[in-house]
C-alpha cells in the first residue's frame, strides 16, 4: 500500500508546487500542512458515502437483560450498516435502528412486537422490551478508521506519520486531494472535480464485487442455499460410508 507521504507527493507533482519531505501533525511546512489536511478529509469524505468492504466490520456482543446494552458499540465504531442486526439465540432479526419519534412512540404505549428493535442514543444501544441476558447478538458497522499504520498492526482514524497508509484507492485520494487544494485556493477546480467523481464512480463498481443480475428478477437467497445432510447439495463427505 501507497504510504500516505508518496500520495501527497504525488498530488503536489499534480499542482506544481513542492513536494513535501514531511507530512503528518508534526509537518511546519504550510504547504505539506495543507495537502495533509485535504488528504484526511477526503478519507472521511469518501467513508461518509459508500459502505466500503474495507471498511466494513463485524461486532458482537451478550445482551445485559436491560435496555441499555454493554459492549454494544464498539470504540472504532462508525455507523450501523443497515439490516445486519441480528439475534443469533433466537435467530431472528432486530429492527432499526429506530428514530427518535419512532422510540417515544413505544414506550409510551403498550406495545408487543415479534422482533427486537433497537435506537442509538447517547453513544449507547437501547433495546425494547425485555430482552433476556445471555443473548447474543451481531451486527456489521463501517469502522471509523481510514488506514493503518506502516507495519500493518494498528488501524488509524487520523494519519499520524507519512508512513501510515490510506485505505482507499491511491488516485482517488490524489484527484480529491487536487480538487480540494485548487478550491481552497480559489482557483477553477471544476474539471479535477470531475475526474474525481469519474474515478469514484469507477471504484465503487468494483468495491466489494457484484452480484450476478438474473433477467427474471429472482436471485436466490443465500440462507434459504443449506439443506439437511444427506439432501441433493448436502456437503456431508460421503467417501468414507
Amino acid at each position: 500500500m501507497t504510504s500516505v507521504l508518496q500520495i501527497c507527493q504525488d498530488a503536489a507533482d499534480e499542482l506544481s508546487v513542492i513536494r513535501p519531505k514531511v507530512v503528518g501533525p508534526d509537518a511546519i511546512d504550510p504547504t505539506a500542512q495543507k495537502l495533509f489536511r485535504h488528504l484526511v478529509r477526503t478519507c472521511r469524505q469518501l467513508a461518509g458515502r459508500r459502505d466500503w468492504q474495507i471498511l466494513r466490520r463485524e461486532h458482537t456482543f451478550v445482551t445485559s437483560g436491560s435496555e441499555a446494552q454493554t459492549g454494544a458499540i464498539p470504540d472504532d465504531f462508525l455507523r450501523f450498516v443497515k439490516g445486519t442486526m441480528f439475534n443469533r439465540t433466537k435467530r431472528t432479526t432486530v429492527l432499526g435502528p429506530l428514530n427518535p419519534d419512532e422510540w417515544q412512540k413505544i414506550q409510551a404505549t403498550v406495545y408487543t412486537s415479534v422482533y427486537d428493535q433497537f435506537i442509538q442514543r447517547g453513544n449507547a444501544l437501547l433495546f425494547t422490551g425485555a430482552l433476556s441476558a445471555g443473548q447474543t447478538i451481531a451486527y456489521e458497522y463501517i469502522t471509523k478508521a481510514i488506514g493503518l499504520s506502516e507495519d500493518g498492526t494498528e488501524e488509524r482514524a487520523i494519519f499520524t506519520s507519512g508512513s501510515d497508509t490510506a485505505y482507499f484507492d491511491d488516485e482517488l485520494l490524489i484527484s480529491g486531494i487536487v480538487w480540494r487544494y485548487k478550491k481552497a485556493a480559489g482557483d477553477d477546480y471544476s474539471e479535477e472535480f470531475r475526474e474525481h467523481e469519474q474515478r469514484f464512480a469507477a471504484v465503487t463498481k468494483m468495491d466489494g464485487g457484484r452480484r450476478v443480475l438474473d433477467m427474471s428478477g429472482e436471485f436466490p437467497d443465500a440462507s434459504n442455499l443449506v439443506t439437511p445432510i444427506g439432501g441433493s447439495n448436502s456437503t456431508e463427505d460421503l467417501t468414507s460410508i
